[in-house]
């Protein structure tokens, strides 16, 4: 067995990559690095009777190049009957319809094209990051100040993505490719300095290896350490979330006593949880700040916002950031765009009576089906909503009600209601509107009532 082989069935093992696995699909740009992982697990997967694919996107960056890459990599797959699946984008378009670089939209097509591609159960991902890619990371985080996180390297495992070659140096790639007679395509993009990573592979690290020539394997165990230490506070920051969560959001009391590495990780787990995207240390350093003040609040990127008030830190959610939804008020039931459940009933007088006997909350949650015209619909809340509460007799906006009552931002936007035009008729955990409210001469009632307050 090679030293390549080697190490990789090493990894495989170590990290469980392949455990209960039925299938994998490699990413395979027409490269050394990926040409040498798929003929490996080729090889590998005859051996142990697993299923292989190869994919392929074409970005088109490199015009004729591009399009010679795509026909290597379809001549070399028919050629050992491994099945391709090819995918042509225009990179730059869609860079610059994302709004983001192309790097980081390269990336994300390829994993979204990735994962589309993998069977519901047992599937992995591969891809031919190798252990000189992982110090090259080390290296490009180190300038941009990385804590132990952005210091450990690139992960053999995320999710259902596995890297096989993660130990392996690109010269064992080279040298692999070699011994098994692989020609491979060369990209010319990556000899230019114009890039900050490739500056670190042509300039830096060779400099580096001058000093110690076993640099990569000492990076290595440099790495793992890190990853260790990472994996460990990690794993003590989402357990004090969870003893910090409650209905509100999160208990301040509960995450402002803790340690500073420990808080840093929470915060940033937190606001990754909840969609914030290209967070630096000055967000999470922010987020931790506020922490230890009343009130306040924060703004992420990705449109993501937090509050703090009343000793809870919770998330906020707007109305322009909401998606408005609504559905016809109709029995016997209605699932809502929120994923709950609404009974709805339309009883008798004398039934309703009855059943409230054995149920209190439905008094809440009964109107007069005589007062009931036009079109209702379930929605969640809108700009210019008002409710006039049965029993209070005063009207007052939406908003203003649930500012008053403090119910937490969070919960605000997952309300249900129902309404007429921006009449509110019925409110979540509030009651009907005075309008509606069931009296001594009601004849019919309708009931409206969500799953979990259900009787």
């Amino acid at each position: 067995m090679n030293k390549l082989s080697e190490i990789a069935v090493s990894t495989i093992f170590h990290y469980q990559m392949l455990s209960n696995v039925n299938f994998i699909l490699v990413g395979l740009s027409g490269g050394a690095d990926s040409l040498a992982l798929t003929h490996f697990l080729w090889e590998f997967s005859q051996e142990n009777k697993v299923a292989l694919a190869a994919a392929h996107i074409n970005h088109g960056l490199r015009g004729r190049e591009s399009d010679e890459d795509e026909e290597f990599v379809q001549q070399w797959c028919a050629q050992r009957r491994i099945p391709l699946y090819r995918k042509k984008v225009d990179l730059h378009t869609e860079a610059a319809k994302r709004g983001i670089g192309l790097e980081e939209c390269g990336r994300e097509i390829r994993y979204a094209y990735f994962q589309r591609l993998l069977p519901k159960q047992g599937g992995r991902i591969a891809t031919a990051h190798t252990l000189s890619d992982s110090v090259e990371t080390f290296f490009l985080h180190l300038t941009q100040g990385a804590g132990t996180r952005g210091l450990s390297g690139i992960p053999p495992v995320r999710g259902n993505i596995i890297r096989p070659l993660i130990e392996v140096s690109r010269e064992q790639v080279e040298a692999y490719c070699r011994e098994k007679g692989l020609s491979y395509r060369t990209d010319a993009s990556n000899f230019s300095r114009e890039y900050t990573r490739n500056q670190i592979r042509l300039d830096i690290i060779p400099k580096l290896k001058e000093i110690n020539p076993s640099l990569e394997r000492i990076l290595l165990r440099t790495m793992k350490t890190a990853a260790e230490d990472e994996g460990y506070l990690s794993s003590q920051a989402v357990q004090a979330l969870g003893r910090a969560q409650c209905e509100e959001g999160y208990r301040v009391s509960l995450l402002k006593g803790l340690a500073i590495p420990i808080l840093s990780r929470a915060v940033r787990l937190l606001a990754e949880q909840e969609g914030a995207k290209r967070l630096e240390t000055s967000h999470i350093q922010q987020m931790c700040a506020l922490l230890q003040q009343e009130k306040g609040g924060i703004s992420l990127p990705g449109s993501v916002t937090f509050h703090l008030q009343n000793g809870y830190f919770y998330r906020v959610y707007t109305n322009e950031g909401q998606e408005p939804w609504e559905i016809p008020l109709l029995p016997p039931r209605s699932v809502c765009e929120n994923g709950k459940t609404i009974q709805i009933l339309h009883i008798s007088k004398k039934e309703y009576d009855n059943r409230q006997k054995f149920n209190k909350k439905l008094f809440n949650n009964a109107l007069d089906y005589a007062t009931i015209t036009g079109s209702i619909l379930l929605r969640n809340r809108r700009p210019g909503d008002w409710f006039c509460q049965a029993g209070r007799g005063v009207t007052k906006s939406l908003k203003k009600l649930l500012n008053e009552e403090k119910i937490p931002q969070q919960k605000r936007g997952q309300l249900c209601l129902a309404a007429k035009g921006s009449q509110v008729l019925w409110l979540e955990g509030f009651g009907v509107a005075q309008a509606c409210a069931v009296t001594d001469s009601t004849e019919s009632v309708l009931l409206i009532i969500p799953e979990e307050c259900g009787e």
